[in-house]
């Protein structure tokens, strides 16, 4: 495979580059084709069956050797979540590498595909094959079902309530598909760890905010001083000033005489700038007045002398503000300024010491972001919300078949639509691909998707915008849950209920209806009929463009 693809790399894609004018048709049919313009039968097949086998082995030879998937010692092996999954919980955060086998070798025991497929063929050549779904591993051509274009499990909108008239539970009726259970191997498959792990009466963790938070920031922080109060703190702020300008030391005095010295001569001097402005104007209306008025040049020339004496004199006065310290009064009046903000932040750091310890979280919350610790509760306190069960038991020997209606609480036969009562629906994967996620998206409902095959669709529908992906170890499937339901809050059947709704929880809420009209939404433009037909036709394009003997000089030309 890697000659292969080294080859067209460096040979077959510059070569067709080359091409200017491609070809847009096809070679002729060859002559040696039978009477009916097909190729003569062939009997005998490149596939072995392993039908009810394991067959994880067969499964990760295509990982890289250096996967985890590829490792032989039993105690080195385990899931690299790191690559997928965020958070204590293990949020889904990459949805390609979470469906990754060769990231995960704990599905060799947990997925019942890997441990006895109900039907299985397998071919180790270069062989095409086109398949409706897949596993990451395999080098199956994906192509849109057929069950979907016949529209197998069909959608109703007149059967499909409001968001708001839904039930706020994630629903869920299966059997117990995805693999074939010999000597208690059901243990070992996905769709009964999934039902065992959300209903079990263990410990589940979920997320609330902190019951204690860190203390409030330094009062020094503040930037808007308060007035004093009361009149004891008018009469200690006096005092304080007082003191402080009786123990000012001798230099700081000498400092403050000089300045104000120099604000005294810079007085004096605007004065008598001012004095000599006013003589000259004075003698200038005595000459006009004894002499004949001038020419209109003249006059023109004596204003405009006039306006530029009296804008540098308005120059140099600025320049002599700007560079003049203030006067003493106004110096006084800052320096008594600055000691009142200094003694009234002294009186916010002993009343912040002294208020209650309530009142300074509640500044705290005002400012910081409110962080989420993880928390272990029972799972049954949740019980309210979910209603995932089995309605049928099959694909098993007679004795597990027995075992596993012992185990679990089979309910009745359900419709289709049953699922459309339900604000949350999930869908995960069965013996392959589930044939119920169209309807499930373009329904009002929100989508909670629990699967490692892939489709054709693959890159076209989006985790966290479309749907609610799960992971594979199930800690975080009840948080996810929680976190989108309207309250999230415990079920009064095995424990006592939330004292109160977070925002986060009504933000949730919020979210799964829009992320549920998103997917309806996506759906109802990429999921048609046609669009099925069109990927089915450039698919078939393609292939029979790379199958030609003259396929370097084949293409769309536009």
């Amino acid at each position: 495979m890697s000659r292969l693809i080294h080859t067209a790399q460096t040979k077959a894609i510059p070569a067709a580059g080359a091409v200017k004018r491609p070809r847009n048709s096809f070679t002729s049919r060859p002559a040696d084709l039978s009477s009916n313009g097909h190729f003569d039968e062939v009997k005998r097949t490149r596939f072995d069956y392993f039908a009810h086998q394991p067959v994880w082995t067969h499964s990760r030879m295509s990982c890289p050797p250096e996967s985890p998937a590829r490792i032989l010692e039993e105690e080195d092996q385990f899931d690299d979540i790191a690559k997928y999954a965020i958070g204590d919980l293990g949020f889904v955060s990459n949805w390609t590498a979470m469906s990754d086998i060769c990231l995960s070798p704990s599905l060799s025991s947990t997925y019942g595909f890997f441990d006895r497929p109900n039907a299985y063929g397998v071919v180790h050549d270069l062989f095409p094959i086109f398949s409706q779904s897949k596993i990451s591993s395999y080098a199956d051509i994906l192509y849109p079902s057929p069950w979907y274009w016949a529209d197998k499990v069909p959608y109703s909108a007149a059967k499909d309530p409001a968001w708001d008239k839904k039930q706020d539970r994630l629903y869920w009726r299966g059997s117990t598909t995805g693999g074939y259970s010999r000597d208690g191997g059901w243990r070992r498959q996905h769709r009964q760890r999934f039902v065992q792990k959300i209903n079990a009466p263990d410990k589940a963790k979920i997320l609330t905010p902190p019951s204690s938070l860190p203390p409030p920031p330094s009062p020094s922080s503040s930037s808007t001083p308060t007035k004093p109060t009361t009149k004891k703190q008018q009469e200690q702020q006096q005092q304080q000033q007082q003191q402080q300008q009786q123990s000012r030391p001798p230099q700081q005095e000498q400092e403050q005489k000089q300045e104000e010295q120099q604000q005294k001569e810079q007085q004096q001097q605007q004065q008598q700038q001012q004095q000599q402005r006013q003589e000259r104007e004075t003698q200038q209306q005595e000459q006009q007045q004894q002499s004949a008025p001038p020419p209109p040049e003249q006059q023109q020339q004596q204003k405009q002398k006039q306006q530029q004496q009296q804008h540098d004199e308005q120059q140099q006065q600025q320049q002599q503000q700007q560079s003049a310290p203030p006067p003493p009064e106004q110096q006084q009046q800052h320096n008594e300024q600055q000691q009142q903000q200094q003694q009234q932040q002294g009186e916010e750091e002993e009343e912040e010491q002294q208020r209650p310890q309530h009142q300074q979280q509640q500044q705290q919350q005002s400012y910081e972001p409110e962080q989420w610790t993880v928390r272990e509760v029972p799972r049954g306190n949740y019980k309210s919300l979910l209603d995932v069960y089995f309605s049928h038991v099959g694909q098993c020997d007679p004795g597990d078949c027995d075992a596993q209606r012992a185990f679990f609480e089979v309910k009745d036969y359900a419709k289709q639509e049953d699922a459309l009562e339900y604000k949350h629906v999930l869908d995960m994967d069965g013996n392959a691909f589930s044939g119920r996620f169209y309807a499930l998206l373009r329904s009002r409902s929100l989508v909670y998707k629990w699967a490692i095959f892939r489709e054709w669709h693959y890159e076209w529908l989006r985790p966290w915008v479309h749907f609610v992906p799960l992971s594979l170890h199930g800690e975080e499937w009840l948080e996810t849950v929680r976190f989108f339901n309207s309250s999230g809050r415990a079920s009064s059947e095995g424990g006592s209920e939330d004292a109160e709704v977070p925002k986060e929880r009504k933000e949730g809420a919020e979210e799964a209806e829009r992320m549920a009209q998103r997917g309806r939404d996506w759906a109802g433009k990429v999921l048609r009929n046609e669009d099925l037909e069109v990927w089915f036709f450039r698919l078939l394009l393609e292939y029979g463009r790379v199958i030609d003997d003259d396929r370097e000089n084949i293409g769309y030309a536009g």
